[in-house]
């Protein structure tokens, strides 16, 4: 028995998955928002915090990144190829990877929730960003980001994913901020 008004102390990994699963969940409500993920100050450090918060026993992820693979492990999912992978992680998004990016799932008119959740390192604040306008849902009127270290052809490619309901949801991570694009939200250059 507990004390009154005493709870037991929740251990840190559980803490810091709650608050980045929350912070996940408010980076797609308010796309293109940044959001903090507490504690946390390095890209890589943020993309394996998503993962732990993200992943388990029944879930599976797509990474080429062997350090990051490591880190995702213990969660208890299962590495698979990016086309049967509930999950897909790059730590830096190369041309020569969007093929494989294209191979994602994007669910089926059935169960349109079996798509997968692309989540990819970028840069916030390096200078000559793209700068993109974002609209839809979530979004009042439009909204103006401004990201680095994507390749450019990464905007059509998702354009190219998504044919709503089917299509991915994205998580942009950046030093511990993420941002959120879901796939009812539009991304067009900025003129």
């Amino acid at each position: 028995m507990f004390a009154s008004g005493m709870a037991p102390t929740q251990p840190p990994h559980e803490v810091e998955a709650r608050d980045v699963y929350l912070a996940l969940m408010w980076a797609l409500s308010y796309p293109g928002a940044l959001q903090t993920l507490p504690g946390l100050t390095q890209t890589h450090e943020s993309l394996a915090a998503v993962g732990r918060a993200l992943l388990d026993l029944e879930s599976s992820f797509y990474t080429g990144d062997e350090a990051l693979e490591q880190r995702l492990r213990p969660t208890g999912a299962r590495n698979k190829p990016v086309a049967s992978a509930s999950y897909v992680f790059f730590s830096e998004l190369a041309n020569d990877e969007l093929p494989l990016l294209e191979q994602a799932s994007v669910g089926d008119f059935e169960y349109p929730d079996n798509s997968a959740t692309l989540i990819i390192g970028c840069d916030f604040d390096a200078p000559e960003p793209t700068t993109l306008n974002l609209s839809g849902p979530g979004i009042l009127g439009e909204r103006q980001i401004r990201v680095a270290n994507l390749p450019a052809a990464f905007w059509q490619v998702r354009e190219r994913l998504i044919h709503y309901p089917l299509g991915v949801d994205v998580f942009l991570i950046s030093r511990g901020q993420v941002m959120g694009l879901p796939r009812t939200t539009m991304v067009q250059p900025c003129m």
